[in-house]
């Protein structure tokens, strides 16, 4: 029977004011409560521990010595439960060992991985990285749970969302052509571009959807 299931860890401040006054009634003023709550609270502590824990002496409790031996354990729970709520954990970057996920589009792996990589290498060195290809849905989603840490990239759709965000750079996007292609212009016209036959790389997330949703939105239809 696994007892910390059902244990009901406001039984512990009881069990450690009586231990300290020594007195049922000095621990329900002290509490707070009822003499009788703190009889019924020591009623279900005797049952889980299986030992008395006080014996009545005279006016008084006496712990047993189960009892003395509980009382410090008791004591560090209480504190430790305490200091959850007071407390702030302080990161560690040179002894921690998360994982660190980061949502990337393909340019933002080829220019900053190396570089994220060679800076945790130095303060983080027992820490790791993940990278994943994620729609901007799923990217949103994964930032409000926790489950992205950084998202890199051209992610427009996030920017109305109350998230913290900062321009890194702007680049351009290129048509590639094959040796020998008939188009030997530095640029290519409406025309041209159109009238050639065109090879996309799909992938979820990868910058190759924000040219797509450009052409789109311009009713511009490719030979792909």
């Amino acid at each position: 029977m696994d007892v910390t299931r059902s244990f009901d860890l406001n039984l512990l401040p009881v069990l450690v004011t009586v231990y300290e006054h020594g007195s049922v009634t000095a621990a329900a003023e002290h509490l707070g409560m009822s003499q009788s709550a703190i009889s019924t609270a020591l009623a279900k502590l005797r049952l889980t521990y299986g030992d008395p824990l006080f014996h009545r002496v005279g006016h008084g409790m006496q712990p047993t010595a189960r009892m003395r031996g509980l009382i410090e354990p008791v004591r560090e729970a209480l504190s430790r439960v305490d200091g959850t709520f007071t407390s702030e954990s302080v990161f560690n970057a040179s002894t921690t060992a998360r994982t660190f996920t980061l949502a990337m589009s393909d340019l933002g792996e080829m220019v900053f991985m190396p570089k994220i990589l060679r800076r945790i290498r130095q303060l983080a060195p027992r820490a790791s990285v993940r990278s994943v290809a994620a729609s901007a849905t799923q990217i949103e989603r994964g930032l409000e749970t926790g489950e992205v840490d950084l998202a890199v990239g051209y992610f427009p759709d996030l920017r109305e969302k109350s998230f913290a965000d900062k321009h890194l750079f702007f680049h351009h996007f290129v048509c590639l052509l094959r040796a020998g292609h008939p188009i030997t212009a530095s640029t290519l016209s409406m025309s041209q571009f159109l009238s050639v036959e065109h090879a996309v790389v799909y992938g979820a997330g990868r910058t190759y959807e924000i040219f797509e949703r450009y052409l789109k939105s311009k009713k511009i239809h490719r030979r792909v």
